[in-house]
């Protein structure tokens, strides 16, 4: 009996930030009542009225379920980018429920806008979504700085294979000086955890911020691996803040 009040009501909310907190909070209730029927519910009304396509993308992902991944599918399509953002952000809160097949192919896409690629990456990150993962590496390249270290966050999120850590490695040190920070990066944060050794061939890089950033690893993830390297570094780096960097990671050895 509460269904359709909070369906009504939900068609009614515009875009603001407050309207946007209202229909999470709609959708929350509604999935907590039926999520099968309040989707069938609101979808049908919507059919009707065709209103208020930003409150109803943000709320079926607070709907949850099959039902609501699938009407989500039609807004992950939009021409809108507020409505195409709420529908993205949607696709992060139902998790593993909506399939990122399409999710893969709208990054994929050559003019999307900043705005949706960062939102795209950060649901990619709370899905720990395997898929993305090509896509995610291939971002660490991007020209713009935030891009790179969403991808790189995103990526020590979902979790590397040694493989992928060492393709990673090799991809970087031949590479720009912001594909081998982007990728320092996602190491720093979890993405080299299990072997942080693929981070030795940067404290080679004629950059001391490089330098600087490989002994970063080194201080999250000691390893005996890396002593030798950090030695020689530590003993002979002509930078004073990379040899600081290294007599760290040094002492976080046991």
């Amino acid at each position: 009996e509460y269904i359709e009040p909070l369906v009504d009501y939900l068609l009614a909310l515009g875009e603001s930030n407050k309207d946007r907190l209202m229909a999470v909070n709609c959708g929350w209730a509604l999935g907590k009542l039926n999520q099968a029927k309040a989707v069938e519910t609101l979808m049908a009304k919507y059919a009707e009225k065709k209103t208020a396509k930003y409150a109803v993308a943000v709320a079926l992902g607070y709907i949850g379920g099959p039902a609501a991944a699938e009407a989500l599918k039609k807004f992950l399509s939009s021409r809108d980018t507020k409505v195409l953002a709420a529908a993205i952000r949607s696709a992060g809160v139902l998790g593993t429920e909506l399939e990122v097949k399409g999710l893969v192919k709208l990054m994929k896409k050559k003019k999307l806008d900043r705005f949706l690629k960062m939102e795209l990456i950060n649901t990619f990150r709370l899905r720990k979504q395997e898929e993305a993962k090509p896509v995610l590496m291939k971002l660490l390249e991007s020209r713009d700085h935030m891009i790179a270290m969403a991808a790189a966050w995103a990526l020590a999120e979902i979790g590397l294979t040694d493989k992928e850590v060492k393709r990673l490695a090799s991809m970087a040190v031949s590479g720009k000086a912001s594909l081998k920070m982007a990728v320092l990066k996602c190491f720093v944060m979890g993405g080299a955890k299990e072997a942080p050794e693929a981070a030795i061939p940067f404290l080679k890089i004629n950059n001391e911020h490089i330098r600087m950033g490989a002994c970063n690893v080194f201080i999250h993830y000691p390893t005996d691996k890396a002593k030798i390297a950090l030695r020689k570094v530590f003993m002979s780096d002509r930078s004073r803040f990379v040899r600081y960097f290294a007599a760290v990671a040094l002492g976080m050895l046991k």
